[in-house]
């Protein structure tokens, strides 16, 4: 088709389009773009701000079809075909129809239209489309890139350990953000002085072993990601087709789609690490992804490092809990292993009451160390075979408010000293040290009580042979509703069902 002169355009709207001069030359004024079909599809005008939009002049518009002119995909990134236009559905459907395009320009990369088509019914009867489109690229962008950011951040409240967060960073970024590749390297200490690609998504097969480097001496570490970790510059490439940096890699890229990338460095407490993000785009990288992309890339270092403190600090109370729970035993070699055993067994009913992995945990460890208050007693009554006086048990009573007093002491966390204060309490207030009533037992007390008594009866004592499982298990819940928890309880009888056994400190089955 021919393209139009500007006094041919106008000749053509005077005789088909039901504009006025006045209205046109209002409409030749507006930011936002206005182009005109004619019933077949031809282009009959375009307003001035429309070249800017579509990256072409006038002249090259007018008398065209938009799809012989224009590349456009859809919000996917996926091309779309003739009869998908916004144009040609309004015209064949005969009503508005709106929708976000891409369009691909030469010197921009892809900018984003809003595109509002609408019928037009000209002089002769015939029957048009007028399309007004907007630049929506920027709100686009930021959309993605808050979306993204917030979804991080969730993550980062979710996420307990640093495989895990790491892994989602990079989901998160394609999947949110929606970028082709993201990876995270770690500068190893090989010959070839190769950056470990630790973590990806997105586009992965275009990844191999010593693919990038952060040696100047070599080609693979002159490149963005070599650069950035050895120099903590952000290293933007708008443009891979053209960019001489990315030579190394250039015509693997562009097979894969790659158009654009960004390479930024961020600290875990010491370590350094390079963030590389690739996007299907031209010119993906701008100011406000660029900023995005720092502020989560520096954010995710913090948390990792943050969670490599905990692992540290949690290995250390172990540690401390073990040797606790090891003074504890060696006062008592008759009861060696009660702790641990009446420790692993509350940890498993607290998964199974639907307590979270933390709290079970927590529960867990607060029965290794339940008795710890054992130390203050003289080991001859905590040995003896025989039936304690009155002044003797109230001696061991004692070991409840000891042992929470030494865990307070120590500063552990919620709820490992009150269970030791509290192990001993039972729902009708017949327990002690204080006669707490129902819910003033906290749960996991209520848990580890139970746990206590099934594994005290299971086992040997110097005053006792074991009276077995099932003496335990009717014991406690013989006591349900007046002694123990009737739901903890449950959920002991479950655990055991389902495989649990004290010599194995787990379960046996899938369930």
């Amino acid at each position: 088709m021919r393209a139009m002169s500007d006094s041919q355009q106008r000749s053509m709207l005077d005789t088909t389009v039901p504009f006025g001069a006045a209205l046109i030359t209002l409409i030749d004024t507006l930011d936002a773009g206005v182009i005109v079909y004619d019933a077949d599809g031809v282009i009959v005008y375009v307003n001035a701000s429309t070249p800017g939009l579509l990256g072409l002049a006038r002249e090259s518009l007018l008398g065209q079809r938009i799809e012989y002119v224009v590349t456009a995909v859809t919000a996917d990134g996926q091309k779309l075909a003739s009869t998908d236009l916004p144009s040609g559905q309004s015209r064949r459907a005969r009503r508005p129809v709106e929708e976000v395009v891409g369009v691909d320009l030469p010197e921009r990369g892809r900018r984003w239209l809003h595109v509002d088509a609408h019928p037009l019914t000209f002089d002769d009867g015939s029957l048009g489309v007028v399309t007004i489109l907007t630049d929506v690229s920027e709100e686009r962008r930021a959309s993605q890139s808050t979306a993204m950011f917030v979804a991080l951040s969730n993550a980062m409240v979710r996420v307990d350990n640093e495989t895990s967060l790491m892994q989602t960073m990079c989901d998160l970024i394609v999947a949110k953000g929606h970028f082709a590749l993201a990876w995270i390297g770690f500068a190893d200490s090989d010959p070839a002085e190769s950056i470990r690609i630790a973590y990806s998504a997105g586009a992965i097969s275009y990844l191999f072993p010593g693919i990038v480097s952060w040696s100047e001496a070599r080609p693979q570490g002159r490149g963005p990601a070599g650069h950035a970790l050895r120099t903590g510059q952000i290293q933007i490439n708008n443009d891979i087709a053209h960019d001489p940096n990315f030579e190394p890699w250039r015509d693997r890229a562009l097979s894969f789609g790659l158009r654009s990338s960004i390479s930024l460095l961020f600290h875990i407490g010491d370590q350094r690490a390079v963030l590389a993000v690739y996007s299907h785009e031209r010119f993906a990288f701008d100011e406000m992804t660029v900023t995005r992309l720092s502020e989560i890339a520096n954010e995710f270092g913090l948390g990792v490092a943050h969670l490599r403190t905990l692992e540290q600090v949690s290995a250390a109370l172990d540690g401390t809990l073990a040797a606790l729970s090891h003074l504890a035993e060696g006062r008592d070699p008759y009861t060696a292993g009660h702790q641990s055993r009446v420790g692993s067994l509350g940890g498993a009913m607290a998964r199974y009451l639907g307590l979270d992995d933390t709290m079970a945990n927590l529960i867990h460890k607060a029965g290794q160390v339940h008795d710890i208050g054992k130390t203050s007693i003289p080991a001859e009554i905590l040995t003896r075979p025989g039936r304690l006086s009155t002044i003797e048990f109230d001696m061991i009573k004692q070991h409840s408010e000891v042992g929470a007093d030494i865990l307070s002491r120590a500063a552990l966390p919620w709820p490992i000293a009150d269970v030791a204060l509290q192990h001993h309490e039972r729902l009708d207030g017949s327990g002690y040290p204080h006669g707490l009533v129902g819910d003033e037992i906290i749960l996991p007390a209520r848990i580890i009580a139970v746990a206590d008594v099934v594994e005290a009866m299971s086992q040997h004592r110097p005053y006792r042979p074991a009276l077995g499982l099932e003496a335990a298990l009717a014991e406690v819940s013989a006591g349900v509703g007046n002694l123990f928890d009737g739901d903890v309880v449950s959920a002991c009888h479950a655990v055991f069902n389902m495989g649990y056994t004290f010599e194995w400190g787990t379960w046996t089955t899938d369930s």
